[in-house]
């Protein structure tokens, strides 16, 4: 039962609510700190343990996590700031409070103007509204305790579940604390003690977990066994070993003659002689037979000096066929000098390569070359370094052709030879000292070429030289003194060069009109007038003038 207070008018429903709510707001702000504060000391505890598990590196790293105690704070809508009381907070409640209690003193003034509007009215029906006071006096006590109940229960409800949430979170930060303590601490029997400075322990390396072999399924049926490739037999060759053995041999027999990177670049004489000294020649020639080197010597010649386009003795195009062959060996009319052995066969033929045409070999059983006689059959290209390697060879006529580059400084290693005719080609350059050396030469015959430079003094050493021609060149300087000196001159051409000064008395002396045997001595001495004159009388020294 409400009490009335007096002198003054009996409180409403408003103002019995908002003294139950003043009244009942410092109780439950109490409750609320004081509990916010012990579980803030609760979790400050357990933070520590939950540190000092998390060190220890024995702890899994699924409990290595350290609850922050701010999720504890934040649960249902309040912070630390709140839990821990804010002063601003108190005064806006202190501010709640007055406004509150002024709203309740203008509620109950208006309440009382319309109480005496209301008695005025109702003046004549004076008994039935003392009868019906109290039928509304137990109306307003039973909404009043609604009203409280209400107010309660909402005042009750967020704390509640604030309330329940912490008290869940704290329930669920114990177990995960029990589990890292019985994870970290199991192996102390003495009882569970907080390492004050935990050290941390290095890490041991990860062993690698070995994988199961994967079995390799067998198969279900025997696989059929391939035959294996049939490899054709070597077939020895008619010296008695493989081809391979074979063209082996003869490549180390004739590195002998020629430079080894010119029998490895293609399509050079050298590589071209022993792939058909190998590959083509019908003789099938062996490794250690004696004519290998001057059967490979005269086919680098063919191939140096342009064969396939000599207008005679050509090599045919099928080394096979008899028809061709015999049509080579047919347009094939020259012959060598000096000795029954002498060939009239086209190049490179399966016979021996003294029938070839223009070769001679001696009688004496050795079959060597002795006579290589190629006279205007339009040989061309170059001369070959190899015919140094000829050692029997002693005449050497290349006339009428169309040869080009320079006479071989190697032929002076060629001590045999008698005589060497190269004219009317293209042959340049110098005339090689090295030939000057040849002491059994009896003929050089080098006119209607490109030479160039002056002629040596050292030709006066070579006593057998009976022939030198040199006209039609280009050769300039003084004749040498030295040519005075060669006893069995019998022909010497200089005109048409570029000599300059006076023929030599010593020469003059060999005339044969003095008792010696020089019966041609021609010079540049017709004009005096000439740049390029050689004083030379005639008839008393030279024959003839030009």
């Amino acid at each position: 039962m409400l009490r009335r207070r007096k002198g003054r008018e009996p409180a409403t429903t408003n103002e019995i609510e908002i003294a139950d709510d003043e009244r009942a707001r410092p109780a439950i702000a109490t409750k609320l700190r004081v509990f916010s504060f012990s579980v803030i000391f609760a979790v400050l505890a357990l933070s520590t343990c939950i540190h000092a598990a998390v060190e220890d590196e024995r702890t899994p790293t699924r409990l290595r996590r350290i609850i922050d105690t701010s999720e504890i704070f934040e649960l249902g809508g309040y912070s630390r700031q709140r839990l821990l009381g804010n002063k601003r907070k108190k005064k806006k409640r202190k501010t709640g409070k007055s406004s509150s209690s002024k709203k309740g003193k203008g509620s109950s003034k208006t309440a009382k103007k319309r109480s005496h509007k209301k008695s005025g009215k109702k003046s004549s029906k004076s008994t039935k509204s003392t009868s019906s006071s109290g039928g509304g006096r137990e109306k307003r006590n039973r909404k009043s305790s609604n009203s409280k109940k209400k107010s309660r229960s909402s005042r009750k409800g967020p704390g509640s579940k604030t309330r329940k949430k912490l008290h869940d979170r704290a329930q669920e930060l114990m177990e995960e604390e029990n589990a890292i303590f019985l994870a970290a601490f199991a192996d102390n029997r003495g009882g569970m003690s907080m390492p004050t400075a935990p050290t941390p322990r290095p890490r041991p390396p990860p062993v690698p977990t070995p994988r199961p072999p994967v079995p390799t399924p067998r198969p279900t049926k025997a696989p059929t066994p391939v035959p294996p490739t049939p490899v054709p037999p070597t077939i020895p060759t008619r010296c008695g070993i493989s081809p391979q053995e074979r063209r082996a041999a003869i490549l180390a027999e004739v590195s002998k003659v020629s430079d080894p990177v010119d029998l490895l670049t293609e399509n050079s004489p050298q590589r071209n002689a022993l792939d058909f000294i190998v590959d083509e020649d019908l003789l099938e020639i062996c490794p250690d037979d004696p004519t290998l080197d001057q059967r490979y010597i005269l086919s680098v010649f063919y191939y140096s000096t342009d064969g396939q386009t000599w207008s005679r003795c050509s090599k045919p195009n099928d080394l096979s066929n008899p028809e061709q062959v015999a049509a080579a060996n047919a347009r094939c009319n020259i012959r060598g000098d000096g000795s029954q052995f002498a060939g009239s066969n086209a190049w490179l033929t399966g016979v021996s390569e003294c029938e070839w045409g223009g070769i001679t070999c001696d009688d004496s059983g050795s079959g060597s070359v002795f006579s290589l006689f190629t006279e205007n059959i339009n040989v061309g290209g170059v001369l070959p370094f190899e015919l140094q390697d000829l050692e029997k060879l002693e005449v050497l006529h290349v006339e009428e052709g169309r040869t080009r580059g320079t006479i071989p400084n190697e032929f002076g290693n060629i001590k045999k030879l008698k005589e060497l005719d190269l004219n009317f080609n293209q042959i340049s350059g110098n005339i090689p000292e090295s030939i000057f050396g040849l002491r059994d030469l009896i003929e050089l015959d080098l006119n209607d070429n490109r030479l160039t430079g002056e002629l040596n003094d050292f030709i006066g050493g070579m006593p057998n030289l009976q022939f030198l021609q040199l006209q039609n060149n280009r050769m300039g300087g003084q004749l040498p003194e030295s040519l005075g000196r060669l006893a069995r001159l019998v022909i010497l051409n200089v005109d048409e060069n570029q000599f300059t000064g006076a023929m030599p008395q010593s020469v003059c002396e060999r005339r044969d009109i003095y008792g010696g045997r020089l019966a041609s001595l021609t010079a540049d001495c017709l004009n005096p007038q000439d740049k390029l004159y050689v004083q030379c009388d005639t008839p008393e020294c030279c024959t003839m003038c030009f």
